[in-house]
């Protein structure tokens, strides 16, 4: 096995690694949900662990791959930007 074989066999393992972690994670997650009706905070609480444990697996994979994993952000989108070469004329 050459070097770089055995990189992308170490980084599909670590990739694995992370897939079964957000499982068990969703699977927690489900299993929590009925005791965080009764109790507010924690439900805030956990829901903020969470977050951060995601946030630690998303920096993992992004250097593990050398990719950006952005943030799905909802909003209002802004104006559509052109240069005056590639806009139609009217």
């Amino acid at each position: 096995m050459t070097p770089k074989e055995r990189e992308m066999e170490i980084r599909l393992d670590i990739l694995g690694s992370l897939a079964r972690s957000q499982h068990a994670l969703a699977d927690m997650l489900e299993g929590i949900a009925a005791l965080t009706l009764e109790s507010p905070e924690a439900a805030d609480r956990l829901r903020r662990q969470a977050e951060v444990l995601v946030r630690h697996q998303t920096v993992l994979a992004e250097k593990l791959y050398g990719i950006r994993i952005s943030r799905i952000v909802k909003g209002k989108p802004g104006k559509v930007w052109l240069a005056k070469k590639l806009r139609r004329a009217r």
